[in-house]
C-alpha cells in the first residue's frame, strides 16, 4: 500500500545510490532494520541498502567516526517506526548534536530523508511526541518525560515548512495534529 512512497523515494536517488536504513526508533532495531531493509531493496533497483545499526542499545555510535562514514557515504537515509523521541534522544541529545546528525544534515542537503511512522513523525521541529487526538483534544498533556499523553518537543527539523504526523486513519490523529498545530503557532 506505500508503493508511491518507495517509488518516490527511490526515483530522487541517482541509480549508483547508497541508502542507509537506521533502526534507531525501534524498541527491536535489529528487526525493524532487517524489515526495512527488505523492503527498500524491492524498489532499490541497482541501489545499494545498507543498514546503519545506530539504536537505543548503542547510542555512542552517533559519535562514532566510523558510524558517521557510513552515514556520509549515503544519498538516502531511511529511518524505521518505534518512537521518534529515540531518534532525538541518540543523535540530539541534551549535550549538543552529535557528529552523526551534522553527517545526516549534509545527506539531506543533496539526498534524500524518509521513513514510516516514528521515522516520519520526527523529520520535523517542533514534532508532535505522543498521545493520541482524545488526549490532546481534552488536555491530556505529558508532564514530565515518561508520562502518557500529548505533548510537542524537539524534532530533527529536516522538514521545516511545518508539522509531520502520520497513522491518520487507522489511529485517528487529525485532533492531535489540530492541537500541535495551535500549540506551536504554526497556524498564523
Amino acid at each position: 500500500e506505500n508503493e508511491e512512497i518507495y517509488s518516490r523515494f527511490m526515483s530522487s536517488l541517482p541509480p549508483n545510490a547508497t541508502i542507509g536504513v537506521l533502526p534507531t526508533a525501534s524498541g527491536v532495531p535489529e528487526e525493524s532494520a532487517a524489515a526495512s531493509a527488505a523492503t527498500l531493496r524491492r524498489y532499490a533497483a541497482s541501489r545499494t541498502v545498507r543498514v546503519i545499526d545506530i539504536s537505543i542499545k548503542n547510542p555512542e555510535r552517533a559519535s562514532d567516526p566510523g558510524y558517521v562514514k557510513q552515514i556520509e557515504e549515503c544519498q538516502g537515509l531511511w529511518f524505521t517506526g518505534g518512537d521518534q523521541s529515540r531518534i532525538v534522544a541518540t543523535f540530539l541529545p541534551d549535550s549538543g548534536p552529535t557528529r552523526a546528525y551534522f553527517a545526516m544534515q549534509k545527506a539531506a542537503l543533496g539526498g534524500v530523508i524518509g521513513g514510516t511512522s516514528a521515522g516520519a513523525a520526527m523529520m520535523s521541529d517542533p514534532m508532535i511526541i505522543g498521545g493520541s487526538s482524545e488526549d490532546a483534544l481534552s488536555g491530556k498533556f505529558r508532564a514530565g518525560a515518561g508520562d502518557s499523553g500529548f505533548d510537542v518537543g524537539r524534532g530533527m527539523g529536516f522538514f521545516p515548512f511545518g508539522l509531520t504526523d502520520q497513522h491518520f486513519l487507522r489511529r485517528g490523529r487529525f485532533g492531535r495534529l489540530i492541537v500541535a498545530l495551535e500549540r506551536t503557532g504554526l497556524t498564523r
